[in-house]
């Protein structure tokens, strides 16, 4: 996901690094190699980490519906997985995590498994 800001941050940390002090003779290599991942990460990985952890906030948390007349409750992401139960419609889940796949991560009754997310209702 890109940000309005992550170019100009990706710009200004290039112009940052240009304007360092060439290594020193001793291990100024090592040196100047830290100083770039510092202003680096400092100019654009903040931004692309809040960008990260805004999307995965909005993808896990929350609660779900079951909106097909009925969903199999799957121990892992997977068609073949086995069936941990059956949940009928309008049952309310608890969504926890990004989904995997056409699989969104889910509680219910405190078991977790994986719903097809297509049969899924998103409660905002």
């Amino acid at each position: 996901m890109m940000k309005k800001g992550l170019p100009a941050a990706a710009a200004l940390a290039t112009m940052l690094l240009a304007t360092m002090p060439a290594a020193h003779a001793q291990g100024g290599s090592d040196s100047l190699l830290r100083n770039q991942s510092r202003i680096i990460d400092q100019a654009v990985g903040s931004q692309a980490r809040q960008g990260v952890q805004q999307g995965a906030r909005q993808a896990t948390g929350g609660t779900a519906t079951v909106a097909a007349r009925a969903v199999n409750l799957r121990a892992q992401p997977a068609q073949a997985a086995p069936v941990l139960g059956v949940l009928p419609q309008g049952t309310l889940l608890t969504v926890t995590g990004p989904a995997e796949g056409a699989w969104t991560p889910v509680e219910h009754q405190g078991r977790a498994g994986f719903v097809v997310t297509s049969l899924l209702a998103r409660n905002r």
